[in-house]
């Protein structure tokens, strides 16, 4: 077995976003972690039945704005050409009950959403009235802390347990 030309197949380009807290207010449409989305008018909150850690009653929770990526600020750094050129891209959990998605029961807890269009067409939205305050992540009224991409990074890298499986593999 040829292990180098096996690491070599399994080599991905990542994509490291680092974030830094913002000064002063980001421009519509800025990548982000946290803070107030900017979304697309009709845009519909989503919801994940569960219970929590500190709550036993199994209800429909809001999901926890997580991040925001500006494509176009990325796809330079994209060199397998996987993520779109232009848009946003949305991340959403629910941190409540914090689950992994292993469990069929489990769809939903996380979404990730996709907006084509241009920054012109998002507005600010307010967090849902019914999202508890611990998961307004990096947002307090009248603070306005924010996080935007401070820089990125292009790397190669080899999972850990991919790479400590193939040589388990190779030896046996």
């Amino acid at each position: 077995m040829d292990c180098l030309k096996l690491f070599e197949e399994l080599k991905r380009n990542t994509i490291e976003l680092r974030f830094e807290t913002a000064k002063s207010g980001l421009p519509k449409g800025a990548s982000k972690f946290g803070g107030k989305p900017e979304l697309p008018e009709g845009f519909q909150w989503s919801y994940f039945t569960t219970d929590t850690f500190d709550d036993d009653e199994v209800k429909p929770r809001p999901l926890a704005f997580l991040a925001q990526m500006n494509c176009a600020e990325v796809s330079a750094y994209d060199k397998e050409g996987l993520l779109p050129e232009k848009g946003m891209l949305y991340f959403f959990y629910e941190l409540g009950s914090q689950k992994w998605g292993f469990d069929p029961a489990d769809k939903g807890c996380a979404r990730v959403f996709y907006y084509e269009g241009e920054s012109e067409g998002l507005t600010e939205m307010e967090l849902p009235e019914d999202l508890a305050e611990d998961y307004w992540l990096a947002y307090r009224s009248g603070t306005g802390m924010m996080y935007r991409i401070g820089r990125n990074m292009q790397n190669t890298m080899i999972q850990t347990a991919v790479l400590r499986y193939m040589v388990k593999r190779a030896k046996s």
